[in-house]
């Protein structure tokens, strides 16, 4: 099975972290990156003419962006098939419960380890909603 994988992420170091985790990939799961953008604007964008099945997409993209929840809302209005991850460094609970109410299918802390990132990526392609056991 291969994923197609889209990152969103205004950090570099941590977009970087994740391109990295993403090209290691894992045994049972061929992971490819479609694409990695600072902003949500920039991908959804071109959302519509991506074949996407994965986003690991940050919450918090920037002063006078568009947050990561407010994506997974237009995201939702574009598809209802693509996973989405939300990676961040917010434990906040109302964050959270917003985003998996909006669509999200998981919610994982930034510094979590490589093996636990690639484990909720294939948890949330193999049906289940994710939250990392820190949150």
């Amino acid at each position: 099975m291969i994923i197609s994988i889209v990152i969103v992420e205004d950090t570099d170091n941590e977009r970087d972290r994740l391109i990295r985790i993403v090209n290691k990939g894992v045994a049972e799961l061929t992971l490819h990156l479609a694409g990695n953008f600072k902003d949500a604007e920039t991908l959804l964008t071109g959302f519509k003419d991506k074949n996407i099945d994965l986003i690991l997409l940050d919450i918090d993209l920037g002063i006078n962006k568009m947050s990561g929840i407010e994506a997974v809302k237009a995201i939702r209005k574009i598809s209802n098939n693509v996973k989405i991850i939300m990676c961040t460094k917010f434990t906040e609970n109302n964050k959270i419960i917003l985003s998996l109410a909006l669509g999200a299918n998981g919610y994982i802390e930034k510094t979590i380890g490589e093996d636990r990132i690639l484990q909720a990526i294939t948890d949330v392609m193999n049906g289940r909603t994710i939250i990392s056991p820190a949150i």
